[in-house]
């Protein structure tokens, strides 16, 4: 059986136990409390805090799409003007481009009318050149000499019948005078032989020469395959001007040498 002092000493450690039990309630109430405190004060600072960040990130929001929006408008407004620039330069192009293409369909209306009527002038030319042969040299006859009449010879007259012993007298001689010699007739000179004209060759059956670059070949005086044979590229080119730049004029000669 325990004794009073043993008995005195448990029930002062069961005091001792309860009075530190109350003390550690009481502080882990304290520090509930000042934890809950903490933790409302900390969640009120966040929700302040995340107020300002939302109103923060909305201000910024709104910034962003109104740069968005300027950028947008100033762009649109780049892009009307950049378009409306444009279409004034390509309607001044189209404009220049007309104009010149009508400038150069004259000119080449007007070069083609030229070659047309060279082309007649010639054909002409050569109709009349073929049609009417030149006129042949006339021969000049030479007069006969003229016939010297002999001189009359005088009637002798009826001599009495001779003696029988004179013999008649012999007729006296008449000398005839030559004749004059023929008059000199100045031969004509012998014509020149004809000039045996080149016949024209048909220029377009080579390969890149069409009826147009065919008149322009003659009208620089290539109208035969030995003509162009002959004939050196560069003047071709220089005679043809801007129609020359692309022409294949070493194959022209080619062609021409291989038809001769």
């Amino acid at each position: 059986m325990p004794t009073a002092d043993e008995m005195r000493n448990l029930g002062e450690s069961i005091l001792i136990l309860q009075r530190d039990r109350a003390v550690t309630i009481a502080g882990l109430k304290a520090e509930t409390s000042a934890m809950k405190t903490d933790t409302a004060a900390f969640v009120g600072e966040l929700a302040a805090g995340t107020a300002a960040r939302k109103s923060d990130v909305a201000s910024q929001l709104a910034e962003i799409d109104a740069a968005h929006q300027a950028i947008a408008r100033a762009t649109q407004e780049r892009l009307a003007q950049d378009a409306a620039a444009m279409k004034t330069d390509t309607a001044a192009f189209v404009g220049e481009l007309a104009a010149g293409t009508a400038a150069r369909k004259a000119e080449v209306d007007s070069q083609l009318d030229g070659y047309a009527t060279e082309m007649s002038q010639a054909r002409e030319a050569w109709r009349e050149h073929m049609g009417a042969p030149p006129p042949r040299p006339r021969k000049v006859k030479a007069a006969p000499p003229p016939k010297a009449k002999a001189a009359p010879s005088p009637k002798a007259k009826a001599a009495p019948p001779p003696k029988a012993k004179a013999a008649p007298p012999p007729p006296p001689k008449v000398e005839v005078a030559p004749p004059p010699p023929p008059p000199k007739v100045e031969a004509a000179p012998p014509s020149p032989p004809p000039v045996k004209e080149a016949t024209p060759d048909d220029l377009a059956l080579i390969r890149g020469i069409g009826a147009s670059m065919e008149a322009r070949l003659n009208g620089m005086g290539i109208t035969t395959y030995a003509d162009l044979a002959e004939a050196s590229p560069d003047m071709i080119r220089e005679q043809l001007g801007d129609f020359g730049r692309l022409a294949e004029v070493e194959e022209w000669i080619a062609q021409a040498k291989e038809r001769i």
